[in-house]
């Protein structure tokens, strides 16, 4: 941010590419935290490294007058596996990137390339064309070193990881430590904690989420449901001397109301209008519930409707992301967004081949047109015969 202003670096990649990565390293075992591209976080590393912009303005220009091609460029290049990284700095600020391949093992050639894609990303980035330094890391010869020099007549440095991070490795770790590990030692400083440009890909629907994330919506409503049935039965007791006819009336409403929610059962005759007869048909309810026993009728509960869901839903895999769930007699009615159709398809079919509460009736999806979101809105009838 300055004078009002705001400088904004975009890096990116596909949310696919992204998802690959994900998916790939979970069948290898591990669940990573964060994703970033190999630029940024090779250039975290670089600045754990020592590397510090050194670009001065002009001295006739005032500072508030300074704009990009007014203040000296100073680059920052890396070279690994063939693949050139450069950080384009004005003064200190970073302005751009780039990346590029060095595919000739001519040094004159290559030299030709990097002169040739340093100046064309220069100009692109608006910057001044005289390169005032030029720091370069990784796996850059010294021949190669000296011949862009020639062509660009700028103060050269070389960076290496190995004196802040491979003090105690043999020569050989070395080598292989300039050559290859610039974007793992980036990453590391990343976990550590240590993130300049603090880029993480995996947001949105890719974030990371620990196992209890996956159902702590769905927990946190029944808990709640019953914390309010709970809350009202008790509440209840402190009027029951007193015999308020109208405030214990309301009373009995919510606390039914409540117990239907939970537990619904359409024919279900009601032998008592009192808060204690309630609440023990509420706890005679559960004790069936948890025998096995589940009523006349084919009714099913919500926490029933979400377990079903949650079986499928983690022996499909995929994104699924419950959006509504709606339980009438007889059926439920769920809306929730996938990452693609097959996946939609999928869970539907999985719910009425295994499961032995509900069947499949109709299935509808269409794409969010603000969001693009796949959303799918399925009806589940309740099977014949279950629960007797």
């Amino acid at each position: 941010e300055e004078d009002s202003k705001s400088r904004i670096l975009l890096l990116g990649m596909l949310s696919a590419d992204v998802k690959k990565i994900i998916d790939e390293m979970k069948r290898g075992g591990f669940d990573p935290l964060k994703v970033d591209v190999d630029i940024a976080s090779a250039y975290g590393a670089l600045l754990a490294a020592g590397f510090k912009p050194e670009g001065a303005p002009k001295e006739n220009l005032k500072e508030k007058d300074l704009n990009p091609t007014e203040e000296e460029t100073v680059v920052l290049t890396a070279l690994c596996s063939n693949q050139v990284m450069v950080w384009l700095h004005a003064g200190e600020n970073l302005r751009r990137t780039r990346s590029f391949f060095l595919s000739s093992k001519d040094v004159k050639q290559q030299a030709e390339k990097f002169e040739r894609e340093l100046r064309r990303t220069i100009i692109a980035a608006g910057m001044n064309s005289t390169v005032k330094k030029i720091c370069f890391a990784g796996d850059f010869q010294e021949d190669l070193i000296r011949e862009i020099q020639s062509r660009f007549h700028a103060d050269t440095e070389k960076l290496t990881l190995s004196e802040k991070f491979g003090a105690f490795l043999d020569e050989e770790s070395k080598k292989l430590l300039e050559q290859s590990g610039l974007v793992a030692c980036g990453a590391a400083l990343k976990l550590l904690g240590y993130d300049p440009l603090g880029l993480d890909l995996r947001q949105g629907e890719l974030a990371y989420m620990k196992p209890f994330d996956l159902i702590k919506t769905s927990l946190s409503c029944t808990l709640t449901l019953i914390f309010f049935l709970l809350f009202t039965t008790a509440y209840a007791y402190r009027f029951k001397a007193s015999r308020d006819s109208t405030e214990l009336d309301a009373i009995r409403k919510k606390a039914a109301e409540y117990y239907e929610t939970l537990l619904p059962e359409p024919d279900r005759k009601r032998t008592t209008t009192k808060v204690d007869g309630i609440y023990q048909e509420f706890t005679d309810t559960l004790k069936k519930r948890k025998s096995g026993e589940r009523g006349k009728t084919a009714t099913v509960s919500a926490l029933d409707a979400l377990l079903e869901l949650g079986k499928a839903r983690q022996k499909i895999g995929g994104s699924f992301l419950l959006e509504n769930l709606t339980v009438q007699p007889g059926k439920i009615t769920v809306e929730a967004s996938v990452d693609k159709v097959e996946t939609g398809d999928a869970l539907y079919n999985y719910i009425d081949r295994e499961s032995k509460m509900l069947i499949k009736d109709v299935a509808s999806w269409n794409r969010d047109p603000r969001s693009g979101k796949i959303v799918f809105k399925y009806i589940f009838r309740v099977r014949t015969g279950y629960g007797r």
